[in-house]
C-alpha cells in the first residue's frame, strides 16, 4: 500500500516498446501502510492491506503519473536505497497525490516526523485527510475497525499439477452471469515469461499459472537445477516479457481457459486492455514480433486465423523475432506443400 512500480520512458515507448522504459520502484513520502504478508511463508496480511493495494490498483494503475523524488533511506546491505516520492496523476479527473487515495479512504497512515526528518511536499494535505478519515470513520479509523492480522485462504494450484488437474471440469463449466462456460474474471499477480503468468481468479478465490495458447514466446534464462542445465535467454526474451508485464501485470483481464498440460498449468486465451482497447494478448505479441505461431496448438484455438494472419504480417515487417526473415522462394513453398501432401497420405487409414 505504500509503495508502487513506475515504467520512466518517452510516450512513444510507453505506447509501443515498453522494454526501453526503465522501472523503478518507489514509496511515498510519508506514508505509512499495512503490509501484505508473504504468502509463501503463509504471513497473514496486516489489516486493510489488501484493500489499500486494490485502491491503488484500480485508480492508479496504468496512468501517466509525475514523480519526484524527495528523500531516500539505506537498503539492507547490497540494496540500492530506497526512494520516496510525491506521485502525481490523473484520479477521477482530478490531479493529485496518488498517496492521498489510500489516505482518504482510512486505508494508511501518515508518519509524525521529526523536525528535522525530510518529509512529503504535501505534507499538510496528507495530514489533513488522515484527520477527515478520523472525523468520518473510513477503514482503520471506524469504530468496529478489526486489528486483527487477516490470513488469506487461497486456492493455490500453481505447484500441484494432480490438484489443478481435479479443478480443470469445473474451471471450464457455464456459470451464471456474463461469461461463457471456460471465462474467467482474473488479475495477473506474476508473470514468468512473455507468454506464461501467475493469475488469481476472485470469484473462485483461487491462483494458478496460465499459459497463451497458440503461440511460443523466446524462453527466457534458466538457471541450474536439479540436474538441469542453466540455458541462456533466447532473443527477445526480455522484450517479450515486458511487453507482457506492461499489458497485463496487476490488470483486470478476462481469462477463456481451453485446456490444461500435464502439469497443471492452464491453457487459453488472455483478453486486456491496450488504452482503451480491448486486445488478445497473444495475438498483441504476435503482431508485434515477440511470438510465433505455434503449428501445433494454433489449430486447436479460437483466435487461430487472427494468429496466423499477424504472423504473417510481423514477418512481411521483419519484427523483432523476424529481423532476419527471408522470404521462401517459390521452389522452396512447392516442396513444403509437397512434403505436407506426402505426410497427410502417409497418415492414412484403408478402410
Amino acid at each position: 500500500g505504500d509503495t508502487i512500480m513506475v515504467r520512466v520512458g518517452t510516450q512513444e515507448q510507453l505506447a509501443a516498446r515498453p522494454w526501453e522504459c526503465a522501472e523503478r520502484r518507489i514509496s511515498f513520502s510519508s506514508l505509512r501502510a499495512p503490509r501484505l504478508g508473504a504468502r509463501s511463508r503463509n504471513e497473514p496480511d496486516q489489516p486493510y492491506a489488501q484493500e489499500a493495494r486494490e485502491a491503488l490498483r484500480q485508480r492508479i494503475l496504468g496512468k501517466k503519473c509525475t514523480v519526484s523524488v524527495e528523500y531516500e533511506r539505506a537498503g539492507p546491505e547490497g540494496m540500492q536505497p530506497r526512494q520516496f516520492a510525491t506521485v502525481m496523476c490523473q484520479v477521477r479527473k482530478v490531479r493529485k497525490n496518488a498517496a492521498l487515495v489510500v489516505v482518504e479512504d482510512g486505508l494508511a497512515d501518515v508518519i509524525r516526523h521529526r523536525a528535522e526528518d525530510e518529509r512529503s511536499s504535501q505534507y499538510d494535505e496528507l495530514q489533513a485527510a488522515v484527520v477527515a478519515a478520523k472525523e468520518a470513520g473510513r477503514g482503520m479509523w471506524a469504530s468496529n475497525a478489526t486489528t486483527e492480522p487477516v490470513q488469506r485462504r487461497v486456492v493455490d494450484l500453481t505447484g500441484n499439477a494432480q490438484q489443478a488437474r481435479g479443478h480443470l471440469t469445473s474451471l471450464q463449466a457455464p456459470k451464471p452471469g456474463p461469461y461463457k462456460a471456460g471465462e474467467h474474471r482474473a488479475v495477473v499477480e506474476y508473470v514468468i515469461n512473455g507468454s506464461r503468468m501467475r493469475v488469481f481468479l476472485p470469484q473462485e478465490n483461487m491462483l494458478l499459472t496460465f499459459a497463451l495458447g497458440g503461440i511460443l514466446t523466446p524462453q527466457t534464462a534458466r538457471s541450474a537445477n536439479k540436474g538441469r542445465t542453466a540455458t541462456a535467454a533466447e532473443p527477445f526474451a526480455t522484450e517479450a516479457m515486458m511487453y507482457t508485464r506492461a499489458l497485463a501485470l496487476q490488470r483486470d483481464v478476462t481469462v477463456e481457459i481451453e485446456t490444461m498440460d500435464k502439469g497443471g498449468n492452464c491453457i487459453g486465451q488472455m483478453y486486456t486492455k491496450r488504452g482503451q482497447e480491448r486486445v488478445n494478448l497473444g495475438v498483441a505479441l504476435v503482431e508485434a514480433g515477440l511470438a510465433r505461431v505455434n503449428e501445433y496448438s494454433v489449430n486447436y484455438t479460437p483466435c487461430g486465423d487472427a494468429l496466423k494472419r499477424e504472423e504473417a504480417v510481423a514477418k512481411r515487417k521483419r519484427l523483432n523475432i523476424w529481423k532476419d526473415y527471408v522470404e521462401p522462394s517459390a521452389e522452396e513453398l512447392a516442396a513444403a506443400k509437397a512434403a505436407a501432401a506426402l505426410g497427410s497420405l502417409n497418415t492414412m487409414t484403408v478402410c
